[in-house]
């Protein structure tokens, strides 16, 4: 016997996740987006409360689709808003991913930081996302599938519906008399969800009547297990801030170092890599010699790159900053903006007591370089004059890194190694004005 639905047994949902701002509801026009707008308009919310329709262009029948989603938002005195999207693949891409993507990116560009966007997904969603990722070898985090809630953009995602059956949704929009639309992409086998949802799950299904609800719930254990584990490596690096590389641990187990990585490439807001990259990290990077410098690169759902190297005791990051604009010298008027490579630029802001000396530096020829071989400098607080590739080996700066830092001369002499130090004799005196000289990336 299918358990039931009604509105009433959303409202602790909705309590669990307040808000001052918009409810949108992402409204397709099928059956279970339709049962989730009727349903939150009989709880009384008031004017924030309202719908978003994606117009893909996809199917001849997609202007239909509006007209039916303007008519039962109408019924329910609700605003639409509907968005229209290109989202024709290129050749190789799947039309799912590309018409997901679109469909998300139009749902953030009306989105503010105090709204929720609800989604309709049920019960057997969760099972064929559960399905679809033990397929691909997914770990505890994949395998999680859909969470209730997620970030998207400033804004919050959220699913009330994954603990009720597609039934129980279906029986209620029949016997409220509602109307809804079906898609006939649904019905095409070729899509890997829906081969299983026409034809695995019913198999399973005529075995295990409630094969749905129990790998559902088995996507709840492994979302309790992965928040345990992500919590577990975010006190382990409690100590580490933003940027700073991660320190391998003699003898460490494979699964914690693991659990260590993704958590710190979490940290910094990079993308963990897949379970190849993760192996290659796992078996070449950290067993690697202190002075082999392995690396191994992938690329992100978004498309950027991805490096990752050993050096001595520590993983680091690379940055990759793309080509360089100038590869000698380049004459630098502080008061502008210097482009150094496709994503960097150097920039000066005046400050007092701080940063390269404004006495020292009138009415002289400024210019930043790079690495070049052969540099001398003393640092400030240093005692000699010493070569900068020692200066730099000593201050443990991996070998990667010291090619990319912009160096600061004043005449012909080295006044800064941006982002480390500053020479003896360029350093700005207590109550002076100083040029605080530093890069960001665009």
């Amino acid at each position: 016997m299918t358990a039931g639905f009604s509105p009433h047994q959303l409202l602790p949902f909705l309590q669990h996740y307040p808000t001052t701002g918009r409810r949108w509801v992402a409204l397709s026009g099928g059956v279970d987006s339709t049962v989730l707008l009727h349903a939150l308009a009989q709880l009384s919310l008031g004017d924030t409360l309202q719908a978003i329709h994606i117009h893909h262009g996809l199917q001849a029948e997609a202007d239909g689709w509006v007209t039916h989603c303007q008519q039962l938002c109408k019924e329910l005195h609700l605003p639409l808003t509907t968005l229209q999207v290109d989202a024709t693949p290129a050749a190789g891409e799947s039309p799912e991913a590309v018409a997901r993507e679109a469909r998300y990116r139009a749902f953030e560009s009306v989105l503010t930081v105090e709204d929720q966007l609800f989604t309709a997904h049920h019960q057997e969603d969760q099972a064929e996302t559960f399905l679809l990722r033990a397929l691909r070898g997914s770990g505890p985090r994949g395998l999680a599938a859909m969470r209730e809630a997620r970030p998207l953009g400033e804004s919050r995602l959220l699913r009330p519906l994954l603990k009720f059956s597609q039934q129980a949704l279906i029986d209620y929009a029949e016997s409220q008399q509602l109307s809804w639309i079906e898609d006939p992409s649904n019905r095409e086998l070729d899509a890997d969800r829906n081969f299983l949802r026409l034809q695995i799950l019913p198999l399973l299904r005529s075995r295990w009547p409630a094969v749905a609800a129990t790998l559902s719930r088995s996507a709840s254990h492994c979302a309790e297990s992965d928040t345990l584990l992500q919590q577990w490596g975010s006190e382990q690096l409690a100590s580490l801030s933003l940027g700073e590389p991660l320190p391998l641990i003699e003898g460490e187990a494979r699964a914690v170092s693991k659990v260590r990585i993704r958590s710190w490439l979490e940290l910094n807001q990079i993308d963990s890599p897949d379970t190849i990259h993760m192996e290659r990290i796992l078996n070449e990077v950290i067993p690697a010699r202190e002075d082999a410098m392995p690396l191994v690169e992938w690329r992100a759902v978004d498309g950027k790159r991805n490096r990752l190297r050993r050096f001595q005791q520590a993983l680091y990051i690379e940055a990759v900053w793309g080509q360089r604009c100038f590869e000698a010298q380049q004459t630098w008027d502080w008061n502008q903006l210097l482009r150094l490579s496709d994503n960097r630029v150097l920039q000066a802001s005046q400050a007092e007591s701080e940063g390269l000396s404004m006495a020292v530096l009138q009415r002289k020829k400024v210019t930043v370089r790079w690495r070049s071989g052969g540099e001398r400098c003393q640092p400030s607080g240093s005692t000699q004059r010493r070569t900068l590739k020692n200066i730099l080996r000593e201050r443990a700066v991996p070998p990667w890194e010291r090619e990319q830092i912009p160096l600061i001369f004043v005449e012909d002499q080295l006044a800064q190694v941006v982002g480390h130090f500053i020479c003896q004799g360029f350093v700005t005196k207590q109550g002076e004005q100083g040029l605080k000289v530093e890069t960001i990336t665009l």
